[in-house]
């Protein structure tokens, strides 16, 4: 018989991300580093890179980045209400549309610092010149 759970708010899946993040590359990598900045989906990976990253440097100011088209946790925080379920418009962001995780919400709260909603013509334009400069995108 399986199981259904939520994959947004389900304790499971947050564990492992912050596992995973606990030796947060980026901070190995370079440890003057003062802010990172996470897309925001469903709110399990930036709360796991928020909680492991203020673990190793309590200073470090995590920043949150959604979609016009869809900014559930933006629009969470603003009317102070937790949306599960949130309308969003077509986005090239696809898979970063749609509600967010209670438990997700409850700890960004307290680990994430701002958050900003940015427009699809300004993705579009951060995918193409990553593209054009031979970054490595994962999609």
């Amino acid at each position: 018989m399986s199981k259904f759970f939520n994959k947004k708010s389900h304790i499971s899946i947050l564990i492992p991300v912050i596992n995973a993040v606990n030796n947060i590359e980026i901070l190995q990598q370079n440890k003057d580093i003062d802010t990172i900045v996470v897309p925001i989906g469903g709110g399990g990976l930036i709360t796991g890179i928020a909680v492991a990253a203020k673990s190793k440097k309590p200073g470090i100011r995590v920043i949150g980045v959604q979609t016009e088209a869809c900014p559930a946790m933006i629009k969470s925080y603003e009317d102070n209400t937790f949306y599960e379920e949130y309308p969003g418009e077509e986005s090239i962001c696809d898979a970063l549309v749609g509600g967010i995780g209670k438990l997700s919400y409850d700890l960004a709260k307290d680990y994430v610092d701002d958050f900003i909603a940015v427009s699809e013509e300004s993705i579009a334009k951060a995918v193409s010149f990553m593209a054009k400069k031979g970054y490595r995108l994962l999609c």
